[in-house]
């Protein structure tokens, strides 16, 4: 369980937002063994979309829902975030124990996240990099391949190293979120943006 306290996640978001000069707000994902569990603080996406859709939905529009396999339109996002057993499915995914996903912009979440998704240009992404850096000595190493980005790369991997990755997007992202030509992805957990929240 995370050190951060959830009080302080206005303050980490806001942060964030002024530091990489951010438009979007970040966005807080988790994942839930228990659909009962996330029903008490949060309402069901009621209609059908991708992973992608929902996260780029909550960082746009600020709005805050979960999801379930039924809601979310895609095999391979479903599969990687361990909401369905997808056996061919070659990139790093959760187990399939979950049931829910849900989604809430940073500032407003009242979960702790397994990833916090950041929506950048190269210039903020750059600015991150070097935050990220001076902040806790490491240099980023990312881990992508251009497929089942906003889940595998975005969810999944952070929260299994518990470092942060860049994901470029993918085809389905690109074709089916508002993800702009020049936009790419950063996700990392609520422990290293309190540290570069922190530090700077």
């Amino acid at each position: 369980m995370s050190q951060v306290n959830i009080e302080d996640y206005e303050r980490i978001s806001e942060k964030l937002k002024i530091l990489l000069k951010l438009d979007k707000s970040p966005v807080a994902v988790k994942l839930y063994e228990s659909e009962e569990d996330v029903q008490k603080i949060l309402p069901k996406y009621d209609d059908k979309a991708k992973h992608c859709q929902l996260t780029y939905i909550t960082a746009q529009d600020k709005k805050s829902f979960y999801a379930t396999v039924d809601e979310i339109d895609c095999k391979s996002g479903a599969g990687s975030l361990g909401l369905l057993d997808v056996p061919n499915l070659k990139v790093p995914k959760a187990e399939p124990n979950n049931e829910a996903v849900a989604y809430m912009p940073l500032e407003k979440a009242e979960f702790e996240p397994d990833s916090i998704i950041l929506y950048c240009n190269v210039m903020q992404a750059f600015d991150f990099i070097t935050l990220y850096r001076r902040s806790t000595g490491n240099r980023l190493q990312p881990d992508l391949a251009g497929t089942q980005a906003l889940c595998s790369e975005s969810v999944i991997i952070p929260k299994e190293t518990k470092k942060p990755n860049i994901s470029f997007g993918c085809y389905g992202s690109r074709a089916f979120s508002d993800l702009k030509e020049d936009e790419l992805i950063i996700s990392l957990t609520i422990e290293d943006a309190e540290t570069i929240a922190n530090f700077a």
